[in-house]
């Protein structure tokens, strides 16, 4: 099965040729950003250990008698890099280890292996990258079930920068891998959602300022289901955006532009193409060394596992502010908006709609970069999910105390 065979695609031969020595890499820490690694010959190798304890007041996401819990969170890491002249290469992997203090039977790991080969030629880059995740996370469904599942995307691609302009093509494989045999809608299973995507995107740049490029990105892509009872469908989207200082103080990496996709017709889902305007990226103001502002946003629309939809439509609005105290010790506020609108009607509770949910988010957070291989972080965070349909209501209140060791 297509499942056993994830890793092999590239991680596993990336992993041999570290270790015969033939290549480099380069792997950044969130928690560690200045670490530098231990020397071992010609190999560079990073570890870290982050530990986590969470108060969460409703760890169910329910809209009825919410469950608190206290969560521990171990994650090991490691990694290795190998120099060899100007090309990299690096494999990594980490681990979250959840254990849950007064629900220990929802206690589970997830896992994520990354593999990535950068080869700089005289005027072109070659770069592989391929990620592997086994997870499962409430927040990150539509009606909040932990539902276990594993993805492995890989890209390859070929970039080249000129004096004015640029590109970067590229071809993506992924797999999505339900492993769940839950029911999601009459005879509807999380199986019947596992799918394969080819996908291939090419990108033009225009250098209009020495610090500031001119986007222009078309990507078209498959995605085809194993089941019958999923729309297989194709898509097309057309970008154009900037990035790069726009200004002094102002950072750019934001794109914009239209996407249509077309879903087969399967008499049990509901057949309704998505064809819109869409949005990535964000924007920076440096409104002193100190002080950050970032906004975000998105509008796209993602594969649904929600009733017979094929898709919902997320649109996305978030601010950051991050302010400096001095160069070890930083702090963060946060919010966001966040608006998903599904394209047919289903019935809950007796009542038929359309179905939509409003987010709303907020939260701080308090951190200490003690020693490049030491830092500490405290956060809080609300999250509320007003819906259409009020079972799928819920607030949650979640501290987080982290602290990270490593090189």
């Amino acid at each position: 099965m297509f499942k056993k065979l994830h890793l092999s695609l590239f991680i596993a031969p990336l992993s041999t040729l570290l270790f015969c020595g033939l290549l480099y890499a380069q792997i950044k820490s969130e928690n560690l950003p200045d670490r530098t690694g231990v020397k071992a010959g010609p190999l560079i190798v990073h570890t870290a250990l982050n530990n986590e304890i969470q108060f969460d007041t409703n760890v169910f996401l329910t809209n009825k008698e919410p469950q608190y819990d206290t969560v521990t969170i171990v994650n090991p890491s490691a990694g290795l890099e190998l120099p060899f002249g100007d090309n990299i290469a690096s494999v990594e992997y980490d681990a979250a280890i959840n254990f849950f203090g007064r629900f220990p039977h929802q206690n589970y790991t997830d896992h994520r292996v990354q593999g990535l080969v950068e080869i700089n030629l005289t005027d072109y880059k070659i770069k592989l990258d391929e990620v592997y995740r086994q997870f499962s996370s409430r927040a990150g469904s539509e009606d909040t079930n932990r539902v276990r599942q594993q993805t492995n995307n890989l890209r390859a691609g070929v970039s080249a920068e000129f004096e004015k302009l640029g590109f970067d093509v590229g071809y993506t494989f992924g797999i999505q891998d339900y492993i769940s045999k839950e029911v999601i809608y009459q005879n509807l299973l999380y199986k019947d959602k596992d799918r394969l995507i080819n996908a291939f995107d090419l990108t033009g740049s225009y250098r209009i300022a020495p610090k500031t490029t001119f986007l222009v990105e078309e990507d078209v892509g498959w995605l085809n289901y194993y089941s019958s009872l999923s729309s297989n469908s194709w898509y097309t989207e057309t970008l154009a955006g900037l990035k790069g200082e726009v200004t002094s103080k102002i950072e750019a990496n934001l794109k914009m532009g239209v996407r249509y996709q077309h879903y087969e017709k399967v008499d049990f889902s509901a057949d309704k193409d998505f064809a819109g305007f869409v949005m990535r990226g964000g924007v920076r103001y440096l409104y002193t060394d100190d002080d950050i502002f970032e906004l975000k946003l998105e509008r796209a629309n993602y594969e649904s596992t929600y009733a017979n939809m094929n898709y919902y439509t997320l649109n996305h609005a978030g601010l950051d502010y991050r302010h400096f105290f001095n160069k070890k010790v930083s702090g963060k506020l946060y919010s966001f908006y966040e608006f998903h609108s599904y394209p047919s009607q289903t019935t809950e509770s007796g009542e038929t709609d359309n179905r939509y949910d409003n987010f709303v988010g907020a939260g701080c957070a308090l951190r200490y970069d003690m020693k490049e291989w030491l830092s500490f972080e405290a956060d809080y965070d609300f999250t509320l999910r007003d819906s259409r349909f009020d079972n799928f209501n819920y607030v949650e209140n979640l501290i987080t105390i982290r602290g990270t060791i490593g090189f």
